[in-house]
């Protein structure tokens, strides 16, 4: 065999090995790949981690929020202050302390006689056997007896007297020290809001009192605390401050303002707040029953105030798209920097602030509860309120029999630019029925509008007078945002 055969041969029998898999090129991919995905994985868990807190916070979209609501009425027990202003307790206690001393009076009495009688009778028996000395100082030691029982009455009497006037003072102490510790849990749920109109120092605005009034918790979710106040304050303001009861300071952000009530709420983030500060800071705690009347006891109460007063009148006021009764109380003040009204439960029942006191007789009076507790939902949840743009009063049936008009609301003004303007609504129609349903007073037309959103069509049937008769006019409105 040649050289070159050999050669030849000795190459073809030469193997080939393959590539371990380890260090093939797809392989190596598929690893680089895996090594990248476990590094930005970890990258985006990390990231979320972060992220989530403040995500949640500024994103999503929290449970509704609710009003908390007291659980039972107003009870008059023995330990509750009573109308008069003393409590039961208290009253029972003074007749028994009084009944006591009288009766020492009378047993001292009795028990100083006894024996003047008897020092008579035995010398008096003395005289008969003829000795007139004993006689004598017998009437003298009865004369003495009786002095000294008259002199012990009368100690006794101004004993009572005195006891009397020292357990009207305590009366009134006890009072005032129940009525304070009803505001205590209170007293946690009101916070300070500063609003700066002008860029510079805080401190030199809150120094100057320069838009500064009371705020109430209204509500705490796992992201928010809400605060309600005045819209004077937060009007035109470019920055909100928030003074907590632990003296614990925050930036708010104005959540939404509504300039029909004058309603201003607040939010302010965990984030913005320690934790002694939230655990401290308690929920306002409004009535459920709304059975107050006038004369009633009543407390006002504010960051920097607290009295104690009655209700006087609850008269309704009329506004754009609505009707609310107020709380006037004989409490002096003008309740501008805001504030709540208590009930005896310590409940909140009025909202000071909220309505304006064109009466200008500086007492404090608030919109009561009851009639705006679905608009402070509302507002707490940023829903859209519809509006129709009118301010009516009721036509009870006296006046539409007496003057011949038809029940419904009579329609004193029409907002400008509102829906109700643009459809020809004016003043002196007579609103009689919304969608099919009639609509006897401004509690009917509230009613039918938390129904509707903005954007809804409602068909109106108005009621217009023409040469002394009314003729009926059906027309369909597109609803605003209020």
């Amino acid at each position: 065999m040649s050289e070159n055969e050999r050669k030849k041969r000795d190459f073809i029998e030469e193997q080939i090995r393959k590539k371990p898999f380890y260090k093939k090129k797809g392989f190596l991919k598929a690893v680089n790949c895996l090594g990248l995905s476990v590094v930005f994985g970890a990258a985006a868990g990390v990231g979320f981690a972060i992220v989530r807190p403040w995500a949640e916070s500024q994103f999503e979209e929290p449970a509704r929020l609710v009003m908390v609501h007291g659980e039972t009425a107003r009870e008059t027990g023995s330990d509750t202050v009573l109308a008069g202003g003393v409590s039961e307790e208290t009253e029972i206690s003074a007749v028994s302390e009084t009944g006591q001393s009288e009766g020492a009076v009378v047993s001292k009495v009795d028990q100083t006689e006894v024996p003047a009688v008897s020092g008579t009778d035995q010398n008096g028996s003395s005289a008969v056997n003829g000795t007139d000395q004993n006689e004598a100082s017998a009437v003298n030691g009865t004369d003495q007896n009786e002095a000294s029982a008259v002199s012990g009455t009368d100690q006794a009497e101004s004993s009572v007297v005195s006891e009397s006037d020292q357990t009207g003072v305590t009366e009134y102490e006890m009072i005032h020290e129940e009525l304070a510790e009803l505001t205590e849990d209170m007293s946690n749920a009101l916070v300070t809001v500063h609003g700066t109109l002008e860029e510079g120092s805080w401190f030199d605005e809150m120094m100057e009192d320069e838009n500064q009034g009371t705020g109430v918790v209204l509500a705490k979710n796992n992201y928010n605390v809400y605060i309600l106040t005045d819209k004077n304050i937060t009007n035109g303001s470019k920055t909100l401050k928030v003074t907590f009861p632990d003296g614990s300071i925050a930036d708010g952000v104005l959540q939404v303002e509504d300039s029909v009530t004058r309603m201003a709420i607040l939010k302010i983030p965990y984030g913005r707040l320690g934790e002694d500060t939230l655990e401290s800071l308690d929920v306002a705690v409004f009535d459920d029953v709304n059975d107050y009347e006038i004369g009633d006891p009543v407390i006002a109460m504010g960051v920097d105030y607290l009295s104690f007063g009655m209700i006087t009148s609850m008269p309704v006021m009329t506004l754009c798209d609505g009707s609310y009764q107020k709380i006037v109380t004989d409490i002096s003040g003008n309740g501008d920097n805001g504030g709540v009204l208590l009930n005896m439960d310590g409940q909140v029942i009025g909202l000071l602030g909220a309505v304006e006191n064109i009466q200008e007789l500086d007492l404090l009076e608030g919109l009561k509860l009851e009639d705006c507790q679905f608009l402070l939902e509302s507002l707490s949840n940023r829903e859209e309120l519809p509006y129709l743009g009118i301010t009516g009063k009721e036509i009870t049936e006296n006046i539409s029999e007496e003057l011949s008009m038809p029940r419904g609301i009579f329609v004193k003004a029409v907002a400008k630019n509102s829906p109700a303007m643009r459809k020809g609504i004016k003043a002196a129609d007579v609103l009689c029925s919304m969608n099919g349903e009639d609509v006897h007073n401004m509690q009917d037309y509230m009613e039918m509008m938390e129904t509707l959103a903005p954007g809804d069509n409602v068909t109106l049937i108005i009621q217009r007078e023409d040469a002394g008769k009314y003729k009926e006019i059906e027309v369909t409105v597109t609803l605003g945002q209020r």
